[in-house]
């Protein structure tokens, strides 16, 4: 059977070739070239998972091949091994600034060559599943906008007329309740990837009270249909440096999953609190509290013991640990003295309360 893994050998001495080739053939399917502009020309035509790629040679250097390859996106999770009787630290670190994955010196150890080859084939697959992963949550989120939005809009014109029936109000509210879920579901799990791939943050100074009045106000309709009032202490009011947009995110999320466990007719506190460091914004709820497990509550995707936290597979709590861990900050939950639940967050703040 065909190797599955394809691996191009690049150096310009035909011994190194051979020895290489001898290690190599029988475990994957190899190419190998003597120049670096046909390592060009085969990186595209062979499509390598990984590039032995030696560093002298004449004309075009084992840099220079390096930089090319990366400035394209085709094969862009390929795997570069620089390989040369170079081992000072500025060779290394000049090949890594060229793009390369990792560095092995002349004369290498047989056993050492293999074992780096098997951890990037590991490594090559994980990050093309990932991509497809970002591509398929990309492409639904996209796709299932206008479906969704017909879905709702009829749905939310049936439900004001006076005249629907019994039933048909009730099936009506079934159909929209179903499609804001998948909505919400979407948002959640495309806002998680975003954080997961390199959010960069768009940073602005602005009051800790404007964040909380946001997310209250979003979650609003959801605390008045179970009787529920939210109170808010924040006095005084602190200045904060961060990420507007995904921090209201994140109070949105917690004042969310206060809701969903108090009981109807009962009361959600939020409150500031300033340390020497950071700014704590605080949700204490009127559920059943915690049971254990309170860390992992917040791990992505992951589903507990602890009776509040099955629903939504914990992506909103997921969201808020992330958010706060790109803000330099952190979350932590516990049980309140009062019964409930606390749900902590902190961010680091730089000028203090005003």
């Amino acid at each position: 059977m065909k190797p599955e893994h394809r691996i191009l050998i690049v150096d310009d001495d035909p011994v190194n070739l051979d020895i290489m080739m001898e290690i190599l053939a029988s475990e994957y399917s190899c190419a190998a070239v003597s120049s670096g502009e046909d390592a060009l020309k085969a990186e595209k035509n062979f499509k390598p998972d990984i590039i032995l790629l030696d560093i002298m040679m004449p004309g075009m250097d084992g840099y220079e091949v390096c930089r090319r390859i990366r400035e394209g996106e085709t094969h862009r999770f390929t795997k570069i091994i620089l390989v040369s009787g170079k081992s000072m630290t500025e060779d290394r670190l000049r090949g890594y600034d060229a793009g390369a994955d990792d560095y092995i010196t002349k004369p290498f150890n047989d056993d050492e060559l293999l074992a780096k080859i098997k951890v990037f084939l590991k490594l090559k697959r994980l990050e093309e599943v990932d991509a497809v992963k970002r591509d398929i949550i990309n492409i639904f989120s996209h796709e299932t906008r206008t479906p969704l939005s017909a879905i709702v809009g009829p749905a939310e014109m049936l439900l004001e007329d006076k005249a629907l029936g019994k039933e048909n109000r009730e099936l009506a509210e079934l159909i929209l309740q179903g499609a804001k879920q998948i909505a919400d579901l979407v948002h959640k799990t495309t806002m998680l990837c975003r954080l997961k791939s390199g959010f960069r943050m768009r940073v602005s100074e602005f009051k800790a009270s404007e964040c909380i009045n946001e997310a209250v106000k979003k979650k609003l309709p959801e605390a008045e249909a179970k009787n529920i009032s939210i109170k808010i202490y924040n006095e005084p009011d602190f200045q904060i440096s961060g990420d507007r947009e995904t921090l209201v995110e994140a109070l949105t999320m917690l004042i969310e999953n206060a809701v969903i466990y108090s009981e109807k007719e009962s009361h959600i506190n939020i409150k500031t609190a300033c340390g020497d460091k950071d700014t704590a914004f605080i949700v204490e709820d009127c559920g059943k509290g915690l049971e254990k497990n309170t860390e992992q509550i917040f791990d992505d995707f992951r589903i507990t013991d602890s009776r509040r936290h099955i629903k939504g597979m914990g992506i909103g709590l997921s969201i808020v640990k992330h958010i706060a861990e790109i803000h330099g900050g952190s979350v932590e939950a516990e049980d309140s003295p009062c019964g409930g639940a606390v749900f902590r967050m902190f961010i680091p703040h730089r000028d203090g309360l005003k």
